[in-house]
């Protein structure tokens, strides 16, 4: 059985545990097919170390290094993964970077030293002009280093094509293939609704300034002269901003509900009860909340940003302008009124047979097979 090293700069930890949970997902996905470690290193406020056997196939090294100094944190950065390359030492068919950087210099360095293979999975999105913190905007080390990075690649994996051509256009030229991001098909999945004479819209996020969620809220207030039997359902986020959006919308407050940070299973059930999933950001690359509300049988409405055109269709949903209140609005509407033309059990079907651990595991597996043989 193939032996894979994934060296992951993001990954769900005691500090933070959804940090790079679609990492963890993929790793899931593929271990059903080839044996993995997984690495990642995480720079906090004190040391301690954890091992996790997640299945037979797949085992979690997670390093909590107390922060010092760049120069410092650097040399326990290397020292670690060393002792990690020699207790696998004869063992590893391939290494998989999952985001480049920090992670990617790892590999980098094994490929001069020991030419050891390696593939990177991009996350990270950067890689275009529509964000202040882009790749352009970075350091020129950071530029080097990263272009260096993916030079000596064997291949770029990516979840979306826009993300893989950001990274043609801003970095370097590289092979591609894409593997999607996974959904837990054991949690989201369709489940018939009851019936409920309100209609529900739900969001998922962490409520940041790119998801626009006041957007959300003042086209669902314009929404209320037209219909009366809605309800916005908002999950995620810190309670002090939480806090501060009822207090902007307390005149709305009775049709809304702010669920705050919940366990993952919780955020599925939420979803399925839902009649509509609405993703309002200014830039994204491929949101899993999206795919999830799919495999639910959920149609969804977003921004045509990004990697978002890729996954809906108007089988599944509507796609509007970024930053559209009013287009936002009339969409919402038009789901309402034409509730009946998406088919929940279809848009299921289609995106558990695209999303699925099975289906993405055996996709990545596929790729591996095709670079060490």
């Amino acid at each position: 059985m193939k032996h894979v090293l994934w060296l992951c700069s993001w990954y769900p930890n005691e500090v933070d545990k959804f940090r790079g949970d679609f990492v963890q997902r993929q790793a899931v996905a593929t271990s059903q097919f080839c044996k993995i470690e997984v690495v990642h290193v995480l720079f906090c406020d004190e040391d301690n170390a954890t091992v996790t056997t997640v299945n037979e196939n797949l085992t979690e090294h997670i390093f909590y290094v107390k922060k010092k100094n760049k120069v410092v944190d650097f040399l326990f950065f290397y020292f670690i993964h060393q002792k990690i390359r020699r207790q696998f030492k004869n063992k590893i068919d391939l290494v998989h970077v999952q985001v480049t950087m920090n992670a990617g210099i790892m590999a980098l360095i094994w490929k001069k030293i020991y030419n050891i293979p390696y593939v990177i999975t991009e996350h990270y999105g950067i890689y275009n002009d529509k964000i202040e913190d882009r790749f352009s905007n970075r350091s020129n080390i950071y530029q080097f280093v990263c272009k260096q990075v993916f030079k000596y690649s064997k291949l770029l994996i990516s979840v979306s094509d826009f993300i893989a051509e950001g990274i043609k256009k801003e970095v370097c030229d590289i092979k591609v293939e894409i593997a999607n991001n996974v959904v837990d098909t054991n949690l989201f999945y369709h489940q018939t609704k009851d019936d409920n004479s309100i209609f529900q819209f739900v969001h998922v996020s962490n409520l940041s300034t790119n998801k626009n969620v006041i957007g959300i809220l003042q086209a669902f207030e314009k929404l209320l002269n037209k219909q009366n039997k809605i309800e916005l359902i908002i999950i995620g986020g810190e309670q002090s901003y939480i806090d501060k959006l009822i207090k902007d919308f307390i005149h709305i407050k009775d049709k809304i509900k702010f669920v705050g940070e919940i366990e993952y299973a919780e955020v599925a059930t939420l979803i399925q009860k839902g009649n509509c999933t609405i993703i309002n950001s200014k830039i994204e690359n491929s949101p899993c909340v999206i795919i999830e509300s799919l495999c639910c049988g959920v149609p969804v409405i977003a921004t045509h940003v990004g990697g978002i055109p890729e996954i809906i269709s108007k089988e599944n949903g509507i796609l509007i302008e970024s930053n559209n209140v009013q287009q936002l609005t009339d969409a919402m509407n038009e789901i309402i009124e034409n509730k009946s033309n998406y088919n929940s059990i279809e848009i299921a079907t289609k995106a558990i047979q695209k999303y699925s651990y099975e289906s993405v595991g055996n996709k990545i597996n596929e790729i591996y097979n095709s670079l060490i043989h």
